[in-house]
């Protein structure tokens, strides 16, 4: 009998030794996966700065602006201004202009974390101007630096305006 009771506790110790010898080796480390970005995500934000407008040589003014990127897809961005007046003392003439959204801007990485922007024609209608709608056309360029940076030309036709008012917007992306 205390031999029996001998093999018993015997065998626990070597049961216990035994589970105790096999650790599992799982990566349980809090490993981050990397999210890879599209072109389109990667300068979707709101940028906040001023844009200068001239006609020719006259200039129109600077405004406090708002430039809102939104992805459409993986190379293609939306580019929203905010509403703004333009003046141009020499000709008498003041306009105010809404909210121009302008669709389907290709997004190019340049590989060096800046990014350039490009509509080679854009038609945007039923823009808000003074107390009616016109149509909007123009072209974009543009580029946005590693740190958030934003440089947007528009050369922008309001409605049946014989020349552009060239647009240059510049800013930064806030968080």
């Amino acid at each position: 009998m205390k031999a029996l009771k001998f093999y018993h506790a015997l065998m626990a110790v070597a049961a216990i030794m035994l589970s105790l010898s096999f650790v599992a080796c799982d990566d349980d480390d809090d490993e981050e996966e990397e999210i890879v970005l599209t072109a389109a995500e990667s300068v979707e934000g709101s940028y906040v700065g001023s844009m200068a407008m001239t006609v020719t040589t006259i200039d129109c003014g600077t405004v406090d602006m708002t430039a809102v990127i939104a992805a459409e897809g993986d190379e293609s961005v939306s580019v929203t201004l905010d509403a703004f007046d333009i003046s141009v003392s020499t000709m008498h003439m003041d306009m105010s202009i809404g909210e121009i959204a302008i669709s389907g801007v290709t997004v190019t990485d340049n590989g060096d974390g800046t990014y350039a922007l490009a509509s080679e024609s854009f038609t945007v209608e039923n823009v808000a101007y003074d107390e009616t709608t016109i149509t909007v056309t123009g072209s974009l360029t543009g580029t946005i630096d590693a740190s958030g940076n934003a440089s947007i030309t528009a050369p922008l036709t309001f409605g049946a305006m014989p020349m552009p008012v060239n647009c240059v917007f510049t800013g930064s992306l806030t968080e």
